[in-house]
């Protein structure tokens, strides 16, 4: 697993812990975005071995967003954005 993200800083699913930790078992290596992430896996999940890495956003250069971006209209009032 690769820069999972909990999205908090503790696990808040106690009635899953032990479904979600046989699953990250059979998961070769388990990494997170956040320090957090990394707590969760190692006191909660049985993951001793996660890691922090990189966003996977900031693993390209700009021209990829950039190459994405050309293809949307420029903005023209009010909207919802979401990526």
């Amino acid at each position: 697993s690769y820069a999972a993200s909990f999205g908090r800083d503790h696990w808040a699913y106690p009635d899953l812990r032990d479904e979600v930790t046989q699953h990250l078992a059979r998961f070769h290596a388990v990494s997170a975005r956040e320090a957090s992430g990394v707590d969760i896996c190692r006191a909660s999940l049985g993951r001793g071995d996660a890691v922090v890495v990189l966003d996977p956003t900031m693993l390209v250069d700009r021209s990829f967003y950039d190459e994405a971006m050309a293809a949307v209209p420029p903005y023209q009032g009010r909207q919802l954005v979401t990526y």
